[in-house]
């Protein structure tokens, strides 16, 4: 599959959803522009591990930037589902966090996860960056 580069910016609404019965779900980050809609496959593990994640880059930010605007934390939850389509544009190996002062922007970076064909060259790897 030849190498993807997304960048969705800005996002307008980004969620973590599963599909299927206990022990046999698929888990989803699935980003929204007005334009359009990227997912991606992510494990369960990450998700969990990325929403730890998440609370202490905000705290973190806030910290190294106190005159930011504070997040918001209210969401709906019949909208935090994800929504067709579903189809992934791969299975994400890595995910990473970052905050850009100029934009005034926090990424979420998602990276296909390593395969034999592409395995040792993180630059071969389909990339998608949620802004």
């Amino acid at each position: 599959m030849p190498r993807i580069e997304i960048d969705l910016n800005p996002v307008l609404h980004i969620t973590t959803d599963a599909i299927g019965q206990p022990g046999q779900r698929v888990f989803y980050i699935q980003g929204r522009t007005a334009e359009r809609v990227v997912t991606v496959i992510v494990e369960k593990v990450q998700i969990q591990t990325l929403a730890l994640g998440v609370e202490d880059f905000l705290v973190e930010l806030n910290q190294r930037y106190p005159d930011l605007s504070p997040v918001s934390s209210a969401y709906d939850e019949t909208t935090m589902h994800i929504l067709p389509p579903v189809d992934p544009l791969f299975r994400v190996g890595e995910l990473g966090l970052a905050y850009d002062a100029d934009s005034d922007l926090a990424v979420l970076v998602v990276r296909e996860i390593q395969t034999a064909g592409n395995e040792g060259n993180a630059e071969e790897s389909s990339v998608v960056r949620f802004w």
